[in-house]
Order: structure tokens, then C-alpha cells, then sequence
């Protein structure tokens, strides 16, 4: 079983909170891997520095049109217009050829700017650290990036891989896993007037609905050191073990369940799940970060339910995960079919404010938990 967490540098999603999560994730399961090009962040020195002029130009290209630079991406266009044409010509004329060489060195310092922005981005949201991390069979990478300059951000088969869309990758031993997201999905639900239930109201049974319940908190992990984040993980997954195995056994029950057996199998998972609050808060390092952060506005809330593949998938391109293209391929592929609203686990890791109430009821204690059955929906504000 593996956790996905999926993110593109093309995309709107925030690199710091995804920074986040893949630390948060890499604590509480046995296999993280990351999904897109945000290998990049993390490999910043070897993947962009070196570049030849033409990656240079796609990079800036795809760069400035993100960001409608209109003025730079027109600079851009000229200089890839013209080194076309200064190709055809032999022999082209000195001033021709100067002025030639002078965009070119401007579009040399353009591309150096960004990397240098890039390479403090990287620093600064904790990612460049995360390649410390790197280890087979616990934190790893799948590049899922643009094929050929086309519109499509997936090929065909990685799309539908990545939404267990094909059935017989979804029976395949050892190939289940499930997305982790950041408080961006949230924010998604709010935007567009979608309701949020918790494990405990009768309306979580309802497939087509949304659920999620908060399970754990913990203190910012970006100070903590890739050694410190190793020590931690040492600590705290003995204690996940037989959540991960409930997990694992979740995720193989979800293609054949009925609804009432998918959520008796979730209520286990997160019954379990938050029993490990008690071990995040006796662990030394993170106690010691907690007290380091007092007065940060911030912090870590880890929530963990079902949702929707059509939930999942309106929020990949709300935020330019999926592009246009790409997102009405998987809908016309499932035009005739009642898989779009199927529900998959789903870990939500939500860089927060502290104290904000609002957005998911915390439910600390399974007694706790037995007051809350009468609840209608959450509020997210």
C-alpha cells in the first residue's frame, strides 16, 4: 500500500503545504511517493541548472504563460521564432547576428533569475531537503509530466492508473494506494458548495456525499531535519502498524463493498488512527518543536475518509493538476458509467491555522465521537 501525493509545478497548489504533507505522510505510512514533476524542487542543482537552450526556452515558456508575463513570454516567443530562422541562414549579417546574441544572453539571465527564485522557493518550503529521504520502498517519485509539448499532463495509461480507473490494476497484489491532500481541498468543498460529513452522520453513507474526520495534529515539520524526520519515523510506526494493516485491508474491500461495510472498515481505520495522537504527543523531537512553536500561527491537521473519484478529480483540475484536455478525456471515458461516484480513502494533511475550529470539528475521544452521531455536516468557513 502506498500514499500519492500528486502535484505538478504547472499546477495552482501550494508547494509549502505539499512540503508538508510529504513530511507529515512520510511519518505515518509505509510508502510515500510523489506524483508530477515536483521532483524538480527537490533535484533543483541537477534538473535546471545545466539546461540546454532549448529546455531553457520551454521552461521559461511554460513559466511566463502560468503567469500571464506577458512581456517576458513575448520575449521568449521572439527569441524561439528567431533562433528558427537564424537556423536557415548561413550566413547571417553581423548586426542581424549581434542583436541575435544580446536576446539570447537576456534570455540567459531571464532563465538564471528563475532558477535562482526557484532554488530559494525549494529552500525556503522545505522541499530541497526531502531528497535525503529518498529510499526505496518508503519515499520515491513517478514523473508525470507534459508528453511531446502536448496539452495532455498524463498519458492515457498513467491517468488511468492513478485513479485505479482500470480494474485489473486495482485487483493487481501490492498495487493499492491512496491520495493524500492538502487543506487546498477544503478549500475546494468551500468554493464550490460541497458538504463535508464526518464518519458518524448517517449522510456519510450516502456515496455520492463526502466524508473526512480529524485525526491527529502536530506541530509545522518544516525545521525538522531529514535525520530528525528518520528518528521520528523509527519511533512512531510500530504504532501504525496495525492502522496501516486496517488501512491495507480498507483499500482491498473498496472494489466489491456495499457502502455500509466501506464505512464499518473506515470507522475502524480512523478509530485506530486516533489513538495515535497519545504517541505524537509523548515523542520527544515533536514535543520539543511544539514548544519551539508556540507562537506560530500555524500547524498540522491530518484527517483521513472517503470521497468521490468525480469530487477527486474536479478538485486535480480546479487547481491545473489535470488539464482541460486531459479532464474531459477521463469524463467521456466514463460517460456511460457510475465509477465517477465510487469513493476512495482519502488522507487529508492541512497546513491550518491554530485554533480554527471551523474548518473540522475534532473528534478527540470515541466517546466524544458516540455525542457527535446527531451532527449534520461541517462547517467549513
Amino acid at each position: 500500500m502506498e500514499a500519492y501525493v500528486i502535484n505538478l509545478s504547472s499546477s495552482s497548489l501550494n508547494v509549502s503545504s505539499h512540503a508538508n504533507a510529504i513530511r507529515i505522510a512520510y511519518l505515518l505510512n509505509n510508502s510515500v511517493v510523489t506524483v508530477g514533476d515536483m521532483i524538480a524542487y527537490i533535484y533543483i542543482d541537477d534538473c535546471l541548472k545545466d539546461a540546454d537552450m532549448k529546455h531553457k526556452i520551454e521552461i521559461l515558456e511554460k513559466e511566463y504563460r502560468k503567469n500571464n508575463y506577458t512581456e517576458y513570454l513575448n520575449m521568449v516567443l521572439f527569441y524561439k521564432k528567431s533562433s528558427k530562422e537564424m537556423r536557415v541562414i548561413k550566413h547571417p549579417p553581423a548586426n542581424l547576428f549581434i542583436a541575435f546574441k544580446r536576446v539570447e544572453d537576456m534570455i540567459n539571465k531571464f532563465y538564471k533569475h528563475n532558477v535562482t527564485c526557484w532554488a530559494d522557493l525549494s529552500r525556503e518550503s522545505g522541499m530541497y531537503e526531502l531528497k535525503e529521504l529518498i529510499e526505496e520502498n518508503e519515499f520515491g517519485f513517478i514523473e508525470a509530466t507534459n508528453k511531446n509539448d502536448s496539452t495532455e499532463t498524463y498519458t492515457e495509461l498513467d491517468i488511468l492508473v492513478l485513479f485505479h480507473c482500470k480494474k485489473e490494476e486495482r485487483t493487481k497484489e501490492g498495487e493499492f494506494f491512496f491520495h493524500i491532500v492538502t487543506e487546498e481541498f477544503l478549500q475546494f468543498c468551500t468554493i464550490n458548495g460541497k458538504i463535508v460529513y464526518t464518519h458518524t452522520d448517517k449522510e456519510a453513507l450516502n456515496i455520492k456525499n463526502i466524508y473526512v474526520t480529524k485525526c491527529l495534529r502536530f506541530p509545522l515539520p518544516t525545521i525538522l531535519k531529514p535525520v530528525e524526520l528518520k528518528a521520528i519515523r523509527i519511533k512512531l510506526l510500530p504504532f501504525c502498524s496495525k492502522y496501516l494493516s486496517m488501512m491495507d485491508f480498507w483499500l482491498k474491500q473498496e472494489e466489491d463493498s456495499l457502502e455500509a461495510i466501506s464505512l464499518e472498515n473506515a470507522n475502524r481505520v480512523i478509530e485506530n488512527f486516533l489513538t495515535l495522537q497519545e504517541q505524537i504527543k509523548r515523542n520527544e523531537l515533536l514535543s520539543h518543536i511544539d514548544d519551539l512553536q508556540k507562537d506560530e500561527e500555524k500547524e498540522i491537521e491530518v484527517y483521513v475518509g472517503e470521497v468521490p473519484y468525480k469530487n477527486l478529480l474536479d478538485y486535480y483540475h480546479h487547481f491545473n493538476v489535470l488539464t482541460e484536455a486531459t479532464y474531459q478525456k477521463i469524463m467521456a471515458l466514463f460517460e456511460d458509467d457510475d465509477f465517477l461516484y465510487q469513493r476512495m480513502p482519502i488522507q487529508i494533511i492541512a497546513t491550518v491555522p491554530k485554533d480554527e475550529t471551523n474548518i473540522i470539528k475534532s473528534i478527540e475521544t470515541e466517546e466524544e465521537s458516540e455525542k457527535l452521531i446527531s451532527r449534520k455536516s461541517i462547517s467549513i468557513d
